[in-house]
């Protein structure tokens, strides 16, 4: 019986056409001759769901002309230990979700990567939260940027041109793409920030400037250091921040031989510490050190202040080299 009849038979209704339920000599027709029963509406409505699974197991697929995509290359970092997929599978069910991002972090910083059968759920978290992106990325291994190109929505994951992403792409792209390298790059994303530092606009230089604050090294003092100049009050004292951070950069440098000469520790019996106080000049308003205290300082006065910003801004170890004392003395 061919499909169209049973179509028919079925248009016209039972009780005017009886099912006719022959397809020769056939496994088919002997599987049909099986469903042939008294209640009509029954025998109809199985014979339609036997001939429509024999014609999906018959029909013949579209050949697909594309080439297969390649395989996954090995990934040569291990995945991370039974305990810690453990924790992720409760982050991933809702529990404890905040940690998510720490857990990332510390995966990158013990070199090691997702398991292969949590990269799905990964990439959709990292799909709909993209703050989470930049620690992802790193722990994703080559499965997960190999998978991430088989599915839209997990494109943020596949490896781009970021140089022509940085110079084309919008503010918003090009601020996902700086914090993505930082993670993964951090030389690449200064690279690319350095070249084009003078074309950005005032109000993209902050967010720029603050990502590099993630991994920051010695590797960033020399731009950094050019950017101290900056025309703009809170690109400055950002960049001063930054530097402050470097023990070893120019900026604490300048700074601990100011502390080092206004605190003069005199020994003795028991040691005194003479204090001088500074005076207000361009080269400690160029290292972010102001006059003007803010409100909750109000009682410093401005020369005090500025003492308070310059000893902030020295190693512990400094004075202990210096004055040849213990932490505890």
């Amino acid at each position: 019986m061919a499909w169209q009849e049973l179509a028919t038979c079925a248009l016209l209704g039972t009780e005017r056409q009886a099912p006719q339920l022959t397809a020769g000599e056939s496994a088919l027709g002997d599987l049909l001759s099986r469903l042939d029963g008294e209640d009509r509406e029954d025998t109809l409505l199985r014979a339609a769901g036997t001939l429509a699974l024999w014609r999906r197991a018959g029909q013949k697929l579209a050949s697909d002309p594309r080439p297969l995509s390649p395989p996954c290359p090995p990934d040569e970092i291990p995945v991370c230990d039974a305990r810690a997929s453990e924790h992720l599978t409760l982050m991933l069910q809702g529990h404890y979700v905040e940690l998510l991002p720490e857990w990332l972090m510390l995966l990158r910083e013990t070199g090691r990567r997702v398991p292969e059968e949590y990269l799905p759920a990964l990439l959709d978290v990292g799909a709909k939260q993209t703050e989470l992106r930049p620690a992802l990325l790193p722990v994703l291994g080559q499965r997960g940027r190999w998978l991430a190109r088989h599915q839209t929505v997990w494109s943020f994951a596949v490896e781009t041109d970021d140089e022509h992403l940085w110079q084309t792409g919008q503010f918003e792209e090009r601020l996902a793409l700086l914090r993505q390298l930082r993670a993964a790059q951090p030389e690449r994303a200064l690279e690319l920030l350095t070249a084009t530092w003078k074309e950005e606009i005032v109000r993209h230089r902050k967010p720029f400037l603050q990502v590099l604050a993630d991994g920051l090294s010695m590797a960033d003092e020399p731009f950094l250091e050019t950017v101290l100049d900056d025309r703009n009050a809170e690109i400055a004292r950002i960049t001063a921040d930054l530097l402050a951070r470097l023990p070893e950069s120019r900026l604490a440098q300048r700074l601990t031989a100011q502390a080092l000469a206004l605190l003069r520790l005199v020994p003795g019996k028991r040691d005194r510490l003479d204090v001088s106080l500074p005076d207000d000049d361009t080269a400690l308003a160029r290292d972010g050190v102001t006059g003007s205290p803010p409100a909750a300082s109000v009682k410093l006065g401005e020369k005090a202040w500025r003492l308070s910003q310059i000893i902030g801004a020295v190693p512990p170890a400094a004075w202990q080299q210096e004055w040849q004392r213990t932490p505890a003395q």
